[in-house]
């Protein structure tokens, strides 16, 4: 894959997770002054979820781009992301700093509990913080895809 070709895919990757991101803010908007549905947890998990398959998309097309092969293993998203963060892996960029090392973390960690649970199991109070900051983690990401690749 050459760097148009990517950054044509990041494109397409960002604006998918831009409604994402704009799908979680109107959820978040609407249960600021009410009590949420299970239907309504049930799809702010869903939009979190996909919110981190967004970003993982990107890091594996990033990587196909430079030529190196995805990780292996049971623990192959931590090793992926990580390789995107201080100090890097062969020559592929830093995109994510500690503070967003931590935050991408819930984030990866949350989208686990979604794809192995039960909707009905999901509980409000521990999601509320990751719909809330959203943006603020969708913002810097962005930015620095604009920076590296001009998408």
């Amino acid at each position: 894959m050459n760097i148009e070709v990517l950054k044509e895919e990041l494109s397409i990757q960002l604006e998918l997770m831009e409604g994402t991101v704009r799908e979680i803010e109107s959820l978040q908007t609407d249960l600021e002054s009410r009590k949420q549905t299970t239907r309504e947890v049930a799809a702010a998990a869903a939009f979190l979820a996909d919110f981190y398959t967004g970003v993982e998309n990107i890091l594996k097309r990033i990587s196909c781009c430079y030529g190196i092969a995805m990780p292996a293993g049971e623990d192959w998203h931590v090793e992926l992301f990580n390789r995107f963060c201080d100090p890097g892996f062969q020559g592929l960029p830093i995109i994510f700093d500690a503070k967003q090392k931590r935050s991408f973390a819930e984030y990866r960690g949350f989208r686990h509990v979604m794809h192995h649970g039960y909707s009905l199991q999901l509980d409000w109070e521990r999601m509320v913080e990751g719909v809330k900051k959203v943006n603020a983690a969708y913002a810097p990401f962005r930015a620095r895809l604009h920076a590296l690749y001009g998408v």
